[in-house]
């Protein structure tokens, strides 16, 4: 959590450098749009080309009214954003979550919008009139965005709140893994395979979502079949199990392994070693559950095996 906050902070820097930036710009572009009229006040009295120098004025004046606009609108919403996110970084001292990924997705959003009504403004274009001219496109547009435009939303409800946050170990619908990235549309899952698992945001949002990193202790749970003739003593299997776990000791708390029977068949007995973790340990599941089943086939060959050698041998 320490090393997130410490990431969040460079990235924050960067920006108000780049802050800096597009003030100076802001600044260079204001003095240029009071300058220019002055200068071309002066040369327009000796000038024999004065329609060039008009229309170079209207073309530079837009450009520098349109660019102004931007510029100003988006330290609006910087400045808004970056004050935002400094309490809140000073709030959560001890521990980060995905709220300044929501924020800085909404001013994302904003900047877009402010770029779209910049294109207005340079094309000089009724906005009002535009949309009402083109009503039913409008219309036909949001039909075919509405479900990028339910994912935006949900999505933005997900990163301001604790239901989801970045790197939480969570398990939706049939999935299960770390969340790396929260976008706009998607979830971002991890699962212990290292595969890279995408649900849209609506999905996550309707559906129930497990957080084990908030839970107070994570099981980690390991199914397996065995044959009958292999389970004639459960109990050494499960005292052969726990002693194989040393190695995992730091990470597991005491006394809370189990292996359960699940389903005794015919052909077959289906069984889960079960125990909790001390904290989440997402890098480690998957070398846990690995071992176990090798130490299974391990106690079974060694257990059985041997037997089955020396029966046939007589």
């Amino acid at each position: 959590m320490v090393a997130l906050k410490k990431e969040i902070v460079k990235k924050e820097h960067h920006k108000r450098v780049a802050y800096i930036f597009k003030l100076l710009l802001l600044l260079v572009l204001v003095y240029i749009n009071f300058t220019y009229q002055s200068w071309l006040s002066l040369h327009s009295e000796t000038s024999v080309n004065q329609l060039w120098l008009n229309l170079h004025s209207k073309i530079l004046t837009k450009i520098v009214k349109g660019a102004s606009f931007y510029l100003a609108a988006n330290l609006l919403i910087s400045s808004v954003r970056m004050v935002i996110v400094y309490f809140h970084i000073r709030k959560k001292r001890n521990s980060e979550d995905n709220v300044v990924l929501g924020i800085n997705r909404i001013a994302t959003i904003l900047n877009a919008s402010v770029l779209i009504a910049t294109f207005f403004l340079l094309a000089e274009l009724n906005w009002q009139a535009f949309f009402a001219s083109f009503s039913l496109v409008a219309v036909a547009t949001v039909l075919i965005t509405k479900d990028y435009i339910s994912n935006t939303i949900n999505g933005l409800i997900i990163m301001l709140s604790d239901r989801v946050s970045l790197n939480d170990y969570v398990k939706v619908g049939n999935h299960t893994g770390k969340v790396v990235d929260i976008t706009l549309s998607n979830v971002h899952l991890l699962d212990d395979a290292r595969h890279m698992i995408i649900i849209p945001n609506s999905t996550v949002f309707s559906s129930d979502v497990v957080n084990y990193t908030k839970k107070a202790s994570i099981y980690m749970e390991v199914n397996f079949e065995l044959k009958p003739e292999y389970m004639a003593n459960i109990d050494l299997l499960e005292e052969a199990l726990i002693r194989h776990m040393e190695p995992f000791k730091d990470s597991i708390k005491r006394r809370t392994y189990e292996l359960l029977l699940l389903q005794v068949l015919t052909d077959k007995i289906m069984l889960q070693f079960r125990f909790a973790l001390s904290k989440p340990a997402f890098e480690q599941k998957s070398k846990m559950h690995h071992w176990v089943l090798k130490k299974v086939v391990q106690w079974v060959r060694q257990t059985y095996e041997p037997e089955t050698v020396r029966t046939s041998q007589a």
